[in-house]
């Protein structure tokens, strides 16, 4: 049986991943900017496919999204020299949810 508090948090992320997803699919229709980093675009765009994925598969699709969280975290490293100021931003934005969902599916295992 779920509980009332995995089943909180189930919704909160759901909701949360489905606001990600319909903000980058209203992405493209977003003022542009002169310089396009097409490594980040495709890390979020693959976060959100993995937060998507955590709607079946909770644990999987969360760790698979910190995974990307991070790869793009040291490309943006790797490619500026220093960690960017923008990083903690993302990581709350795309890394709320993804842990979210390991809790409910930490709390899922222990029931």
């Amino acid at each position: 049986m779920i509980s009332k508090k995995t089943s909180l948090l189930r919704s909160i992320a759901r909701l949360w991943s489905g606001l990600l997803l319909i903000l980058l699919l209203a992405s493209p229709f977003a003022p542009r900017f002169e310089e396009v980093n097409y490594v980040n675009l495709i890390m979020s765009i693959m976060t959100v496919i993995c937060l998507l994925m955590a709607w079946r598969w909770e644990g999987y699709g969360g760790f698979a999204s910190l995974i990307f969280i991070a790869v793009n975290a040291l490309y943006n490293y790797y490619d500026a020299g220093y960690w960017a100021r923008g990083f903690t931003i993302t990581l709350v934005i795309f890394g709320v949810p993804a842990i979210l969902f390991i809790i409910c599916w930490i709390s899922l295992e222990n029931d």
